[in-house]
């Protein structure tokens, strides 16, 4: 089809009032220009669409024909443009988000509940999994945004630092000559290590860590589920690796207490990450600005 759609438009007003004045009127043009769209389509379909007489203007049998079709197409365009004016409003639309499940839980559901009573029209979908599921899903087109701790692979990625939080080692009564002390990372290894499994995130930010000061980890016990570790240090297994926020309790209750090292791992953000090749919808910007907007990189909240 080489004729502008704009010509159908005018073709189904006049159509609908009989009337190329009305048709102008509504749509906010002169009357000489719907003239012109009407006899452009006439040209190039080779017929005549309107009788015209002192009533106004009626279809042909081939304007009738052509009416069929332009009107359902016009309505599914028209539909289309208020569809993507809603999302646009954020009054429709979805919004799919990735993330871990202890970062939804410590982190995400503040914001989420922000988002949702803004608006409540916008479906949210989460899809949760470790730091690399997320990025994996990212990058396969499954969600909108993940929200992940660093270290982030930035490959094609873009990231957006949202706060920062903090790995501690913690342990129990069990390991009381450890309370107090400044330790090193070589006396530390010498006791049994709880930590997350191989192929978190988590674990390969421990592992740099301690590759840094060229020490291979050999952990004791390593867990699939970080909400594990704190468990297994209070049972007296071992000294763990956790966040400071899933200790918070433990440390405030006096089953765990951290264990001070003489070198401290460095501090971790968590990171909003996008595709850099995809334009996000306005459901996932909008929700990104909220994020960015709290400044919570400058003012860690304070579970973290």
């Amino acid at each position: 089809m080489n004729t502008n759609f704009e010509y159908y438009r005018v073709f189904c007003q006049v159509a609908k009032y009989h009337s190329m004045t009305l048709a102008a009127q509504t749509l906010n043009i002169s009357q000489p220009a719907v003239s012109k769209s009407i006899h452009h389509l006439e040209t190039v379909l080779g017929c005549i669409l309107f009788q015209r007489n002192k009533n106004g203007v009626h279809l042909t049998a081939e304007g009738q024909e052509l009416y069929r079709y332009a009107a359902h197409a016009y309505e599914l365009l028209a539909r289309g443009e208020e569809r993507v004016r809603s999302m646009r409003e954020l009054s429709s639309g979805s919004l799919c988000i990735g993330t871990s499940d202890m970062l939804m839980h410590f982190f995400l559901l503040p914001y989420l509940r922000k988002f949702h009573n803004l608006y409540p029209n916008i479906k949210i979908h989460l899809v949760t999994g470790n730091s690399p599921q997320t990025t994996a899903a990212l990058r396969e087109g499954r969600i909108d945004v993940g929200i992940v701790a660093s270290p982030v692979e930035k490959d094609g990625l873009t990231a957006v630092p949202i706060c920062c939080i903090y790995d501690i080692f913690v342990a129990s009564k069990s390991f009381s000559q450890l309370y107090g002390k400044n330790v090193t990372l070589q006396e530390l290894v010498r006791f049994p290590l709880i930590c997350c499994s191989p192929g978190t995130t988590s674990r390969q930010f421990l592992d740099s860590f301690f590759l840094q000061h060229n020490i291979v980890l050999h952990p004791e016990f390593e867990l699939a589920s970080t909400d594990m570790i704190v468990p297994f240090a209070e049972s007296g297994l071992g000294v763990g690796v956790v966040l400071r926020t899933l200790a918070a309790d433990s440390l405030q209750r006096g089953t765990l207490f951290e264990v001070q090292t003489c070198d401290r791992m460095p501090t971790r953000k968590i990171c909003a990450i996008t595709q850099q090749d995809t334009q996000p919808s306005c459901a996932a910007q909008s929700f990104m600005e909220g994020l960015t907007a709290s400044g919570a990189l400058a003012k860690p909240p304070a579970f973290l």
